[in-house]
């Protein structure tokens, strides 16, 4: 890695992108780009560099500030670096003399730089940007120092879902991330002497994402055509696909014509259930049998029916000639009224309870956010979900408010011998050394194809001005309009994947795991999208061999249909042995396991190593499990741990300060600069601490007092209270 002041002129080709007002020209030049930053506190008037050793109150009382002290660079595999934004600025006005065309940047985790460059960079008059939200973003476009050529901004952590120390290792690079060349508990700013493994660490950084898209160059024929996201691989070759069987409009068939067909089928969509089964939670469960569904989502776009055209508002008079006929697909806006719950696993989730004017649902008895009970809801569902509705729930009274139906099919063959290919190549080259290529690639579309059937098209809008500020552009019934006759015109096919496959592709899973579920009812201890743990596994086997009897089943009719080959739908590891898609699979046993929470439970499978899930905590601290007892109400995952156990964990909260004063800041070696940057993000080390919402514990506290139980399975009831209250192993 080399000052940017040793730049020397380089070789490239110009490729066109677009044509008539629309075409560009770009360079083939991989620009890849990284600063590494100092997080501050302002304490008391103190400045101090964070650390693991700040107690938690000193970070709660202080200001928070972070500063660039070195950016690289990379043009191709050369790396350069700088250390300050003004040498940065002047670096680009270089490059821009050499390289005139518009440019791709090709940052990991964009949104972290982006927070610096937005008020560093400069902005064409329109500024395009492609964000989730105002702090996720995938793309941008900026102008290219003091020039008119545009530099495309784009997030390689988009496109590969995975942290950039696993990168290397999972694309079979030739370079791997550095770790543990870099102190970042040391102050430093840009007059900081690095040493050569430190600027090493900063280099690596660059090289490690050229190497990237040097990968998927080998798939694409220009670095503009490489996808933005992992969900942009699978879809641009599904597009090519449906394009080539000339099937491409079929889309535009399915899509909503205006807000109100869009309104049904945004609010009808919903994903996974995630669940503890309340008397379970807490108490340490013995003997935990898991059971795994292979490849849910991708079962269930081949297995099931969708939507072939758009949906339709029918009138009250036609419910019943529509309400049973397998040939529809069906959404409902229905109204209930004093229902209870059948179960102890419950299905509706407070959050689907709305109506036009938000949050619809009274008199509810919550368990952690499901409904046990309530006097009145309101929520737009699938029939599938109506189904599994009045199988879970006593319903007093239901009245279906609105109905729209959609003529059912089967997905494109095309489509489904995608699937089949994607799920045997990850299944047949795992271990498979020189298709380690090929098996990624099956394994990641694969995983890509959910994304892909459930992407809005339609939704808020975030943007920034010429000036890198944010700023909402909220959506409304006009622009929603507007945006699906644009949708449906014949000359865009941008859109070709229906939303609505999106909503029933989730619904067929939702009932997939949760039909097994009431069925096992009470001895199912926690459940999530398509996995169970339960207890008297073995008294249960014939339940999930009768399910994997079915859905196999209905793979092979799906592939009779259109004369597929059946032994697709198993095919062989690199051992020999046959994995047939859409099962549940045994996961192992667990010695002992305690349940929370929904993203909040511990396991072992010999009692003695434990195996964390909690959102927000890292797997590293397992290790601070050492009893299944230590896993409970009020625990704290502390950040400074290393004297009890030999290492700190990197638990980090961001602090986005969008008005940072003037900062004069001293580093480790005495050197003291100024700083005057608006923007940027102070990592630092936070804790957690494992605790219930007050309405869960409510509940919770409402069943140990012996208030709730249900009067037809009082025998259960009573054997299960016995087991919570001594114990039992079982």
């Amino acid at each position: 890695m080399e000052h940017y002041t040793h730049f020397k002129s380089f070789d490239f080709d110009i490729y066109t992108v677009g044509r008539g007002k629309n075409k560009r020209e770009y360079s083939n030049i991989i620009y890849t780009f990284d600063i590494e930053t100092t997080n501050i506190i302002n304490y008391k008037n103190v400045l101090m560099c964070v650390n693991p050793t700040i107690k938690k109150e000193i970070y709660q009382n202080s200001e928070k500030y972070s500063v660039m002290y070195i950016w690289q660079l990379g043009i191709n595999n050369k790396i350069y670096y700088g250390r300050t934004w003004e040498e940065f600025l002047t670096f680009l006005t270089i490059i821009d003399d050499f390289d005139p065309y518009n440019k791709i940047f090709f940052v990991h985790n964009l949104s972290f730089e982006f927070e610096y460059l937005r008020t560093v960079l400069k902005f064409p008059d329109n500024p395009q940007i492609i964000a989730r939200t105002n702090r996720n973003v995938i793309k941008f476009n900026s102008l290219c120092g003091l020039g008119d050529s545009i530099i495309e901004w784009r997030c390689t952590l988009a496109l590969t879902c995975m942290k950039l120390e696993r990168v290397a290792d999972d694309f079979n690079l030739p370079h791997a991330k550095l770790t543990g060349y870099l102190d970042y508990n040391k102050m430093r700013n840009s007059l900081t002497e690095l040493n050569e493994n430190e600027l090493n660490y900063c280099e690596y950084d660059c090289i490690v994402v050229y190497d990237l898209i040097n990968y998927f160059l080998k798939q694409y024929k220009n670095i503009h055509d490489i996808p933005l996201t992992q969900t942009g691989i699978v879809r641009r070759e599904v597009k090519k696909i449906f394009i080539k069987n000339k099937i491409i409009s079929l889309a535009k068939k399915c899509s909503p014509l205006n807000y109100e067909g869009w309104r049904i089928e945004n609010n009808a969509f919903r994903g996974g259930i995630t669940h503890t089964n309340y008397i379970y939670a807490d108490i340490p469960i013995y003997y935990c049998g898991s059971k795994d569904e292979t490849s849910a989502y991708p079962t269930m776009l081949i297995a099931k029916l969708y939507p072939m055209e758009r949906f339709r508002k029918v009138f009250k008079s036609m419910y019943s000639y529509y309400i049973n006929d397998s040939n529809y697909c069906k959404l409902f806006r229905i109204k209930l009224k004093n229902i209870k719950s059948r179960y102890y696993n419950t299905y509706i989730s407070e959050s689907w309870c709305i109506d036009d004017l938000g949050k619809h649902i009274t008199g509810a008895i919550l368990d952690n956010g499901r409904v046990k009970a309530c006097k009145e809801c309101e929520l737009t569902i699938t029939e599938i979900d109506l189904k599994l509705i009045r199988e879970c729930y006593i319903i007093q009274k239901e009245e279906i408010k609105e109905m729209w139906v959609a003529k059912a099919g089967r997905l494109p063959k095309c489509f489904i011998e995608f699937i089949l290919k994607q799920y045997a190549d990850k299944t047949t080259l795992k271990g498979i050394k020189e298709k380690e290529v090929e098996y990624l690639n099956g394994k990641q579309k694969l995983n890509a194809l959910f994304g892909m059937a459930v992407t809005r098209t339609i939704s808020t809008e975030y943007k920034i001005d010429k000036n890198g500020e944010w700023y909402t552009e909220p959506l409304t019934i006009d622009k929603i309009n507007k945006k699906l006759k644009e949708q449906v015109s014949f000359h865009d096919y941008s859109y070709f994947m229906p939303f609505s496959w999106g909503v029933f592709c989730t619904a067929y899973a939702r009932q997939a795991l949760f039909s097994n579920i009431i069925k096992c009812d009470s001895d199912v201890c926690y459940y999530d999208t398509d996995s169970i743990k339960l207890i008297n596994y073995q008294e249960h086997e014939h339940i999930f061999e009768e399910y994997n009897k079915q859905i196999t089943k209905e793979l092979e009719e799906t592939c009779k249909f259109y004369n597929i080959d059946i032994e697709k739908l198993a095919p062989k590891t690199i051992k020999g042995i046959k994995k047939p898609l859409g099962v549940f699979d045994d996961e192992g046993v667990y010695k002992v396991c305690k349940f929370m929470g929904a993203k909040k439970y511990c396991t072992s499978y010999d009692g003695k190593e434990f195996e964390l899930t909690v959102a927000g905590v890292p797997k590293g601290y397992s290790n601070i499990i050492k009893s299944i007892d230590d896993f409970k109400d009020g625990m704290v995952f502390n950040y400074n741990t290393k004297e009890l156990y030999g290492k700190n964990y990197d638990k980090l909260q961001a602090f986005h300060n969008d008005n940072q004063p003037e900062l004069t800041i001293t580093d480790y070696q005495g050197n003291t600069t100024t700083y005057n940057l608006k923007s940027g993000i102070c990592l630092y080390p936070t804790t957690y601490k494992l605790n219930k919402s007050s309405d869960h514990q409510e509940f919770l506290n409402w069943y140990n007092s012996v208030n709730f139980h249900y009067e037809t399975d009082n025998v259960v009831y009573q054997t299960l209270l016995m087991l919570k209250n001594s114990k039992i192993k079982k």
